[in-house]
């Protein structure tokens, strides 16, 4: 899945991913960018989506494209 960073909290280490399918926003958290990529918002990024236990999905194994 694509999607780009609409908000990311440095100070506090996450931030929200809008899908390009116009899903939901989702939940990213810096421990989930497997290049090492420092979060910019307005950037494009490839990732997996997860269920949590809420409900509401949060990106893994995100990657800069």
């Amino acid at each position: 899945m694509k999607g780009v960073l609409v908000t990311w909290f440095h100070g506090r280490g996450f931030g929200f991913l809008q899908p390009e399918d116009d899903g939901p926003d989702c939940l990213v958290h810096e421990r989930n960018f497997i290049d090492g990529a420092i979060p910019h918002e307005g950037e494009t990024y490839q990732f997996d989506l997860r269920p949590n236990r809420k409900g509401f999905y949060r990106a893994e194994h995100v990657r800069s494209l």
